[in-house]
């Protein structure tokens, strides 16, 4: 699991606790499927900086394992403030691509 890699064990059950408070779903269903939500339920979770921060760590690690170079967390979090459905797109690719090296 991705995010168990990047938060611990425990850091990934209380983040995940919290966000399915606060999404009222899997948040790792809304981290493709809805992206801004997802990013919303960060922003009400760790406030404004904090949520950029998380934002950062997370794409920029999915970035990172994916192999997609070209790419930014900077640059994923411009395109989903323009357009979640590009930005779901792109994440979408970049999981695909994940799975497809077999990390998990």
């Amino acid at each position: 699991m991705i995010f168990e890699a990047i938060l611990g064990g425990g850091g990934f059950a209380a983040f995940q606790y919290h966000l399915r408070r606060l999404l009222g779903r899997d948040p790792l269903e809304a981290f493709y499927e809805k992206p801004r939500e997802f990013y919303e339920a960060l922003e009400e979770f760790f406030g404004e900086s904090g949520a950029r921060v998380t934002f950062r760590i997370l794409y920029g690690k999915l970035i990172n394992l994916s192999g997609f170079e070209d790419l930014t967390s900077d640059r994923l979090f411009e395109i989903l403030m323009r357009d979640e459905g590009a930005a779901r797109e792109i994440i979408v690719e970049m999981l695909e691509e994940i799975l497809r090296r077999g990390i998990t």
